[in-house]
């Protein structure tokens, strides 16, 4: 068993002067269970890069702390070697050399050591390193920073842009330390936001040792188990700062997205604009589809007014996206996010063949042993046939079909329960318990369903990040698409005069069809179309009653039942061992007077209690289901615009409040956009307009009235709707996606970074920059 030598792990329980406790950037969190090992020759193959475990000249040593603080000292040697085995202190590098050259077949090594070895790579890049065990004994906390000296010159050797001051243009440019004074300062002082050091720390953590790096890829590390937990610290006073100007201010106010996008990150950041912007323009639609609604009402014989609904919502949906785009494009201008390309490296869940090669692309180069073209040696890599994934697609996109046309049946079997309901005492009450029923189906399945995308997805084993979501975004539209809109395209197109499961004494007619409505006394609509409003006016007020509970309530509970759990003296097993050190027993003394004297747990440390952040794709997907609600069937509901609204005011204010109480701040992640979800949404738009002219032609008797048969009425619908996708074209065309101003702003800034260069230059007598790591342009 590992233990822990007093003298040296007390001085990683106190922080430095310089190491204030607001200031800790990220926090691994691994399982304080030292038993377990596994052989050096599998840990070294996995989680070492080439360059440590063949002994080049970059890897750190076991002692290699020269450029960390001694604090970071401290803490490096607070854990050691289990001295049972008689290892002493020796090096986890030097045991996986001799293990991959086949020197040593047996030797194994501890989580202590593993964690050890952590350490000393993140020190040898020269950040600052402080280990701690959690109260309840069960963790053990590595908390990471870098000195302000590490974080200008590694911003420099990344090429990372960073706002300029007014006085010397504005804008973005290549931060450079000689020219450090050009930039804008934050209220603190400093030349980085807290996401822009936890962003350079990363890069350091992340990077191959052979271009400056500690080599460590965590999310590999936290998929196998190896660390519980790895998320970058919230800043309290900037959470309570969003609390005032974003969760607390007036609904349809103005976001503060500069604000979040400094904090969260710019994929995060686009969220909000997108749900900012979509919100807004809901508006619109909400007071014309009132006013519609109110000219039903008045004058029920008429069906014109669906018809001019429809045609107005589908001109209303190319506008907003048309728009949105320049919306987007001004967004990625001001967060310099414009051109954004990210680098990305194989994703911690590709599986693959370790072979010597490299991806460039999507295409695999074969490279052999000493065949080099430049500074780095080759090293193997990961390789995943291309024709295999391509096989694994084509069956779950099969799974999916078959997944899709059972819940088709469960559609059938609700509606034929409803069906059921309505012919008993409940009457037309049953009808609508059937329809809530139907509701809360779709929620849940979904859910389900998304389980069952995600191992698909995973089985598929796609390479990048990229590529992985993307194809999960495939996969959920396809599912939501069938499992929403099924019930709705079933009322509106076949419900007419349909027996269920093809049975006569199972008849599913229209609610509200002229046999039982001669007198044509339901205002405003015939037929199914009515039943389709009913649909979905319960669907969308399911979805307005249940949203507050998922989005907020439940993760809110879990988080703080995982605190309470924590804090209970029955949950906690912590107590002293016979066995315990005599630093055990008076940090287990401190621990209980700590919590005697009503204080709280380390900040860190209760920031491991947060939930995951899983990313915004279930936020994007909800709000493309919500579209779909809107435009696909305008003709029937007008009043879902006004319900949508209402929903998003409530999800903006419960997306910011969870954010910010209820989970880990997430990794920064840039982007210029809302990514796959743009065509997503192109393609419902289209999808809207046929649906709505057909709707048209079958659902109104005023017009087929009007052509005496059904043939000239197809004709109709059909013309209307190649006038509607033109019309879209014209929108498309005539609206340029890049204002004009950003246009000239961009070619500004352009001209700007194109004389600090030259000045960069000619101060440095045109020298090179140093320093291993390769440089990459880095918003």
């Amino acid at each position: 068993m590992s233990s822990v030598n007093p003298s040296d792990a007390l001085p990683s329980m106190i922080s430095a002067p310089r190491m204030a406790k607001d200031k800790w950037e990220i926090v691994l969190v691994f399982p304080n269970t030292e038993h377990e090992i596994a052989p050096v020759c599998h840990y070294a193959k996995r989680y070492m890069p080439g360059s440590l475990a063949k002994g080049s000249a970059s890897a750190p040593s076991s002692s290699s702390s020269s450029s960390s603080s001694s604090s970071s000292s401290s803490s490096s040697s607070s854990i050691s070697s289990d001295p049972e085995q008689g290892q002493g202190s020796r090096s986890i590098i030097t045991l996986a050399q001799g293990a991959l050259q086949g020197h040593i077949t047996h030797s194994t090594v501890t989580r202590a050591e593993i964690r050890q070895d952590i350490i000393q790579r993140l020190e040898a890049v020269g950040l600052w390193v402080l280990s701690k065990e959690a109260d309840d004994r069960k963790h053990i906390f590595v908390l990471v920073r870098a000195s302000p000296e590490l974080l200008e010159k590694t911003a420099e050797d990344m090429g990372m842009e960073l706002h300029l001051q007014e006085a010397y243009g504005g804008g973005y440019c290549p931060f450079t330390v000689a020219q450090r004074h050009l930039f804008h300062t934050q209220q603190d002082g400093s030349l980085f936001s807290k996401t822009r050091r936890q962003q350079i720390i990363m890069e350091l953590i992340d990077e191959d040792p052979e271009d400056g790096g500690a080599g460590i890829n965590l999310a590999q590390l936290q998929a196998d188990n190896i660390t519980k937990k790895a998320f970058p610290t919230h800043s309290e006073s900037t959470k309570r700062e969003l609390m005032r100007t974003w969760v607390r201010r007036p609904p349809l106010s103005e976001q503060p997205m500069l604000d979040i996008c400094s904090y969260f990150g710019e994929e995060f950041g686009f969220y909000f604009a997108f749900l900012g912007f979509y919100t807004k323009w809901l508006i619109y639609a909400s007071v014309v589809g009132v006013i519609a609604t109110v000219i039903m009402y008045a004058i029920p014989s008429s069906q014109v007014v669906n018809t001019v609904y429809a045609v107005f919502i589908t001109l209303w949906a190319s506008l907003f996206l048309e728009l949105w785009k320049r919306e987007r494009n001004s967004n990625a201008w001001k967060w310099n996010m414009w051109n954004y390309q990210q680098r990305e490296d194989n994703r911690p869940g590709f599986k693959g063949e370790e072979r010597l090669g490299v991806y460039v692309g999507k295409e695999w180069v074969q490279l052999k042993e000493g065949e080099a073209y430049g500074p780095t040696t080759p090293r193997p890599n990961k390789f995943f046939p291309e024709q295999t994934i391509q096989n694994r697609m084509a069956i779950c996109m099969a799974i999916i079909t078959t997944v899709s046309v059972i819940v088709i049946i469960i559609t059938i079997s609700l509606l034929t329960f409803r069906l059921f309901l309505g012919n008993t005492r409940l009457g037309e009450w049953g009808g609508i318990l059937g329809s809530v029923a139907n509701a809360v189906m779709i929620q849940v399945l979904n859910k389900v369903y998304r389980v069952l995308a995600m191992k698909l997805n995973s089985w598929e084993n796609h390479r990048t990040a990229t590529e992985y979501n993307n194809n999960l975004l495939v996969k959920l539209f396809l599912f939501q698409f069938v499992n929403s809109y099924t019930v709705l395209y079933y009322i509106a197109f076949v419900k007419r005069r349909v027996n269920l499961w093809g049975d006569p004494l199972l008849p599913d007619h229209c609610l509200y069809d002229e046999d039982n409505n001669p007198d044509k006394s339901f205002p405003g609509q015939l037929g199914c179309s009515s039943e389709l409003s009913y649909q979905l006016l319960i669907i969308l007020g399911t979805n307005i009653a249940l949203g507050p509970f998922v989005e907020v309530i439940l993760p809110w509970l879990v988080a703080k039942l995982t605190i309470f759990k924590q804090m209970l003296p029955f949950f906690k097993k912590n107590k002293p061992t016979k066995t315990s050190t005599l630093l055990d027993k008076d940090l287990d003394f401190q621990a209980k007077a700590s919590k005697a004297k009503g204080n709280k747990s380390p900040k860190f440390e209760r920031d491991f209690l947060l939930n995951e952040y899983e990313g915004t794709i279930d936020e994007y997907s909800e709000m493309v289901i919500q579209y779909g609600y809107i435009t696909l069937f305008a003709a029937s509901f007008p009043l879902a615009p006004i319900l949508a609204l209402v929903n998003n005011v409530i999800e903006m204010r419960a997306d910011a409040l969870k954010s910010i109480t209820s989970f880990h701040k997430p990794f920064y992640q840039g982007a210029d956009g809302i990514g796959g979800w743009q065509t997503v949404l192109e393609v419902m738009g289209v999808i809207a307009v046929m649906t709505n002219c057909l709707q048209i032609a079958y659902s109104y008797d005023s017009l087929f009235s009007l052509f005496g048969s059904l043939y000239p009425t197809l004709v109709f619908a059909v013309a209307l709707e190649h006038v509607l996708l033109f019309l879209k074209f014209i929108i498309a065309v005539v609206i340029p996606d890049v204002p004009s101003k950003i246009r000239t702003a961009i070619a500004r800034e352009t001209y700007i970074q194109d004389q600090l260069l030259r000045a960069y230059e000619l101060s440095h007598d045109n020298k090179k920059r140093g320093g291993k790591r390769r440089t990459k342009k880095m918003h």
